[in-house]
């Protein structure tokens, strides 16, 4: 997972730094921003790191945006109906930002439901999250709403960016049924699989996908 992340980055480093050789140091930001938006605390060590790694090279490389780091702070399902609220908040925060980095689930589909055409025309690299997700009962997120969703409810991440300006996005793609098939032939046995999970967006989006 960490060697996903490094290459990732560097190819975000990539695509931004463009030709630029000179390096540039902090004091010479300009006011237009880099805005990482993060579903969960930045200061976690797997996403400290990869913010870390990727500005750490964009100055070696004379970007000249300041990078901006905020976080939704999403810790668990409940808080859901909060999700957009915050989203908007560090939105309207930040009017200079002139690319948007999209960190985990609630990120992104907080983000894409969005209506303001501005938001519809930024730049946006999406990264950290698996490419199906579960519907919500939420109303106001939109890209995931489902009024009776159940059990199986699930939605392609990939259809609603559909009308956004996404430059890159990367996705974890799981193979459950090559997972199942390699634990029946460790296991000829087994009957039952339990699937464990968490009770975050990832974490049902997951179990539903399986």
């Amino acid at each position: 997972m960490k060697r996903l992340i490094r290459a990732y980055i560097i190819i975000i480093i990539c695509l931004l730094a463009g030709s630029a050789t000179a390096s540039v140091s902090p004091q010479h930001f300009t006011k237009d921003e880099i805005l990482f938006i993060s579903s969960y605390n930045s200061d976690t060590k797997y996403t400290y790191s990869s913010i870390s790694q990727f500005v750490d090279e964009y100055i070696k490389l004379g970007g000249k945006y300041s990078p901006v780091v905020e976080s939704m702070n999403c810790t668990t399902l409940e808080n859901q109906a909060e999700w957009i609220d915050n989203m908007d908040l560090i939105l309207e925060k930040h009017p200079h930002a002139k690319l948007i980095i999209l960190l985990g689930s609630e990120a992104w589909i907080s983000y894409f439901s969005q209506t303001d055409e501005k938001y519809k025309e930024l730049p946006v690299y999406c990264l950290m999250t698996q490419r199906y997700g579960a519907t919500l009962n939420t109303p106001r997120i939109t890209t995931v709403y489902q009024e009776n969703t159940d059990a199986k409810s699930q939605v392609d991440m990939l259809q609603f960016m559909k009308g956004f300006n996404v430059k890159l996005c990367y996705y974890y793609e799981y193979g459950v049924k090559e997972d199942i098939e390699f634990i029946r032939n460790l296991f000829p046995q087994t009957e039952n699989i339990a699937i464990i999970s968490d009770n975050s967006y990832a974490g049902l989006s997951q179990m539903k996908y399986v």
